[in-house]
């Protein structure tokens, strides 16, 4: 649904506690938003109420409760999530986050003719970042999304792994490549969200001087599982693997910055 000249009401109130010894910050946060149309009918709305326990070395625990309002299609849903995160950077070599959201969430693509419905839902998020020098840098993320009927039939999974690299010659001289590799799958009998398959590679050179004098060269390509049928015009269809180059590129950007 388009919205277009929205009222938007935010606020947030934390109380914070900082005590002696191993736990630096520990405080309950509450925090509202409120979306209206101009005619004033509410269209969003969320109440959340956290716990944060911050301890030393940026080690931290969040719990978190949400009930929210949502006005989709003319519809109204009313859901929930509850949310735990921890993440911690206790040893220099090695910092590490994980993050769960379980409660329930709107299906915003039912089949053609079905209405929008409320659905379990889970969100997971895993990373870890190895640090084996200095000038070296490694980082694993995995984020996991799903939603079911309040039966338990899956309507889609999404699943995305990430590797990057990043890697310091000199103060000047740095080096990044990214590879993306994520997945789709849904019953097509309960949601029209495309059955993606999809993995890429970014890899980016990078010499600054400065913020303004800089040299990059970079190189970028992704595969979908996606492949042209014949005909007038020709269509795009979704196959089983990904081997479709979808958006290969080679660039070379120059900045220099004049002072006067």
């Amino acid at each position: 649904m388009k919205r277009v000249g929205i009222r938007e009401f935010e606020q947030q109130i934390e109380l914070v506690r900082r005590p002696h010894g191993p736990v630096v910050k520990v405080g309950p946060t509450l925090t509202t938003q409120f979306d209206w149309d101009r005619d004033g009918r509410l269209l969003d709305r969320s109440l959340e109420a956290s716990l944060e326990v911050k301890l030393r070395g940026e080690t931290k625990l969040v719990v978190a409760r949400e009930q929210a309002f949502e006005l989709f299609d003319d519809l109204p849903f009313d859901t929930y999530e509850t949310k735990l995160r921890l993440e911690s950077e206790w040893l220099k070599w090695l910092a590490w986050s994980a993050q769960l959201k379980l409660g329930t969430a709107v299906n915003h693509k039912p089949p053609k003719g079905t209405d929008p419905s409320l659905g379990d839902a889970l969100q997971g998020e895993l990373g870890f970042t190895f640090r084996p020098a200095p000038q070296f840098r490694i980082d694993h993320t995995f984020l996991y999304e799903r939603l079911a009927t309040r039966l338990g039939a899956p309507v889609f999974t999404d699943r995305i792994l990430r590797e990057k690299v990043n890697y310091q010659f000199t103060r000047a001289l740095s080096l990044r490549a990214i590879v993306d590799y994520s997945i789709v799958r849904r019953d097509s009998t309960l949601s029209r969200v495309d059955p993606e398959h999809r993995w890429g590679v970014d890899v980016l050179l990078t010499y600054l001087v400065n913020p303004g004098t800089a040299l990059y060269v970079g190189y970028r390509d992704g595969y979908e599982n996606l492949a042209i049928l014949p005909g007038t015009p020709p269509a795009l269809y979704r196959t089983d693997d990904p081997t479709t180059s979808v958006g290969r590129q080679l660039f070379l950007k120059l900045s220099y910055l004049l002072q006067f």
